[in-house]
């Protein structure tokens, strides 16, 4: 694993500035429109669909492995797919919060307070060691995913698992990695007035994909088992989501659509614009001529 490249590699695209400041400001609108739930969805699927795309390109061998900032409907849907997985993965301990919560709030006004402590206490080490056990996962979850871009590979258990304990060893050194380029990503842009926040976090996720990708670029490392006898649809692990990712890629698809039609339109009108501006600057060319040529001319001798 070459992390000084994972580092550095952003700055080695000769249009890294212009790809760093369209990723920054995707992470400022994330935030800022957040609050409508639907831009939160929105702008985590762009990052996400656009860390795949990178992932994909180091895993591939890309000289220049960082993503140009296009095709954005096919970087959200599939961003949202492995948004949806993440969110599946990660129900257990969104399942355990609740009653860890009850139970220590019921323990204050009880005389089983000891009891019920301990039992708060075990819901929320069963969320802690769930929830490094998903961080440690998340590598192999994302690998996957992203050589088919299945719904289904990401849950394909038996590989997953069988991929993170062969490379555990790299693993890790690419989650320490990841936390120490984030805690510098997070100084540095607290020291540009924090408005470098968005740039320096957008690098932080560039660094983790890169990672990512340089762990399962190596042929040994590759999910070489054959396919389950099974085939899981979003459906099949939980209702409806099936029908809400068809209708966000529908969503998607029609608005790249809208805009690609909006850009021939433009094109077609600037198009005439200038030619009706080339008639008439030639039609006043004309006119200026025909009225030169009626002048007298100043050169012949007055009689």
């Amino acid at each position: 694993m070459d992390i000084g490249k994972s580092i550095s590699f952003v700055f080695e695209d000769q249009q890294w500035l212009p790809k760093v400041l369209v990723g920054g400001l995707v992470i400022f609108a994330t935030i800022a429109l957040s609050w409508t739930v639907i831009g939160l969805i929105v702008g985590a699927a762009l990052l996400m669909g656009y860390s795949l795309d990178l992932l994909k390109n180091v895993r591939n061998g890309v000289a220049q492995p960082l993503p140009e900032w296009d095709n954005w409907g096919d970087k959200i849907v599939k961003g949202f797919k492995l948004g949806v997985i993440l969110f599946i993965w990660s129900l257990p301990i969104m399942v355990f919060t609740i009653p860890s919560m009850v139970l220590g709030a019921a323990g204050d006004n009880s005389s089983a307070a000891g009891f019920l402590a301990i039992l708060a206490f075990c819901f929320a080490c069963f969320q802690i060691l769930f929830g490094l056990l998903l961080t440690v996962l998340m590598p192999a979850i994302m690998i996957k995913f992203a050589e088919t871009e299945e719904f289904a590979d990401g849950f394909a258990f038996a590989e997953i698992f069988r991929f993170t304990r062969e490379n555990i060893g790299e693993i890790i050194i690419a989650l320490l990695v990841i936390w120490a380029v984030q805690l510098v990503a997070g100084l540095v842009g607290l020291l540009l007035c924090g408005v470098g926040l968005f740039f320096t976090g957008f690098w932080g996720l560039a660094v983790q994909a890169h990672l990512f990708g340089q762990i399962g670029r190596d042929k040994n490392n590759a999910f070489d088992e054959p396919p389950s006898s099974y085939d899981l649809s979003p459906d099949d692990v939980m209702p409806g989501v099936g029908e809400l990712m068809e209708e966000v890629e529908s969503s998607a698809n029609d608005a790249v659509l809208k805009v690609e039609d909006l850009g021939d339109s433009v094109h077609e009108t600037g198009t005439d614009a200038v030619d009706s501006t080339a008639e008439a600057v030639d039609d006043a060319s004309d006119a200026a001529s025909d009225i030169f040529e009626q002048l007298p001319d100043d050169s012949e001798p007055k009689a």
